[in-house]
């Protein structure tokens, strides 16, 4: 197994196959890998409850949720990133640097960093969520009781269409890709007045997720991107537009297949008579 030398403090993976340190030659010592790995030390350790709580809090998700119980956090100079990691990965978590920890896992949420000496109460701006990852919104949606709205298979479709539609004016290298692959008239499923005007969201500013479902034969569906609301007023979709391009393929579709009972269907689980 991968091992830490303890002349240079250097990381040997096991992989190397190797019984000599790849950094300062010395010889492998001969110690029990169960022992060493319960000597690797930070994000071994479960996360901060303080610096938890704010982050399950804010989507009005339980602390003793289960599927929250491995999250780890890589600290930065001005942020922190929340992962979540299995078991298995999160007892071989060695240092805060270790870039496989992070592409093993899911990254969640960045909030900025505490600065030392400063408790996450006495600051509130601590708790501000600064990045909600594109791969973590599924998860997310599937837990938070705050910060998330559903909405119809068809506000939906409008909200998809509008903010690929603004963010085709960017002309950047992934708004070209999509002009490629998306085939669809954007212009009329983009209908008439912005979508969040005519649903109830979060009036304080902020990250909220927007989620839709697709019933079909038994089985449903689920959709979701994350925005931001200014303090304005406006509301930004802040998912990349390749994620919401491949939604809009996908729900454009149903909606075709299944117009009338699919959206019977996805009013009846938001609760809607």
């Amino acid at each position: 197994g991968d091992w830490i030398c303890e002349v240079c403090d250097k990381l040997n993976f096991g992989r190397r196959d190797s019984r000599t340190c790849i950094g300062c030659k010395k010889r492998k010592p001969k110690i029990d890998t169960e022992e060493k790995v319960k000597r690797q030390p930070l994000l071994k350790a479960p996360c901060n409850k303080n610096e938890l709580d704010p982050f399950l809090d804010f989507f009005g998700i339980s602390s003793s949720n289960s599927a929250f119980q491995n999250v780890r956090i890589i600290h930065r100079k001005r942020e922190r990133t929340f992962v979540l990691v299995s078991a298995p990965v999160a007892a071989l978590s060695i240092s805060e640097q270790w870039g496989a920890f992070r592409e093993a896992g899911i990254s969640l949420i960045t909030m900025p960093t505490i600065p030392s000496g400063e408790e996450e109460s006495e600051n509130p701006k601590h708790t501000d969520i600064t990045t909600l990852f594109d791969e973590a919104v599924p998860l997310l949606a599937l837990h938070a009781k705050k910060r998330h709205i559903n909405i119809s298979t068809i506000s939906f479709q409008k909200a998809l269409a509008q903010s690929i539609f603004e963010d085709l004016k960017k002309e950047t290298a992934e708004t070209e890709r999509i002009k490629t692959t998306i085939d669809l008239p954007l212009t009329p499923l983009c209908g008439n007045g912005p979508w969040y005007e005519s649903h109830e969201i979060a009036t304080e500013p902020g990250v909220f997720i927007v989620s839709c479902a697709c019933p079909l034969k038994g089985d449903v569906g689920r959709f979701s991107f994350w925005c931001r609301r200014h303090t304005d007023g406006s509301v930004t979709t802040e998912t990349s537009s390749r994620v919401l391009a491949a939604m809009l393929v996908v729900v454009h579709t149903y909606l075709e297949v299944t117009p009338a009972e699919g959206e019977r269907n996805n009013l009846k689980w938001m609760g809607v008579d």
